[in-house]
């Protein structure tokens, strides 16, 4: 403050940009990435896909209980993301910011996924006693029908 040096034990604080720091430096950097690599495989971390534009479900932090709902039924738009920081906008046009954590993508009803295409629904209007067939996930018997029933028909509900 006066021109006069300063007297302290603590290190100087000079920044030293020589060629073999430089190269420890991003040594040290590709490491660090490798092991982030490592590190989010062995947990499962996957990217998290909301996008400004997207319509998300808010976590419910304001009630207790078990029986009390996790998400909020209304969806928010998001308006911007920065980070793990969504900023999102309500209908009403209430602005939130919150952790991506917080919030979860909002399927609609529209974009509901439908019975896959390999399961066989059966008419209910059909009379004939044949067994019935469903496409499964996996292999399955099919099982027929005692004699007994031959007489009845069995409707199933999907």
């Amino acid at each position: 403050m006066f021109g006069r040096e300063i007297k302290t034990k603590l290190p100087e604080l000079r920044p030293d940009k020589s060629v073999v720091n430089e190269s420890t430096r991003d040594r040290d950097w590709s490491h660090e990435l490798t092991h982030k690599v490592y590190a989010d495989d062995k947990r499962g971390a996957a990217w998290n896909p909301i996008v400004p534009g997207h319509q998300v479900l808010l976590k419910n932090t304001k009630t207790t209980g078990k029986l009390a709902p996790n998400f909020e039924p209304e969806p928010y738009i998001v308006v911007a993301k920065e980070g793990h920081q969504v900023t999102m906008k309500s209908s009403e046009g209430a602005v939130y910011r919150r952790d991506s954590s917080f919030v979860k993508p909002y399927i609609s009803s529209d974009n509901a996924e439908v019975v896959p295409e390999n399961i066989k629904v059966r008419d209910t209007d059909s009379s004939d006693p044949k067994p019935v067939e469903l496409g499964c996930w996996r292999p399955k018997r099919n099982i027929k029908q005692p004699d007994r029933f031959k007489h009845y028909v069995l409707r199933m509900c999907l």
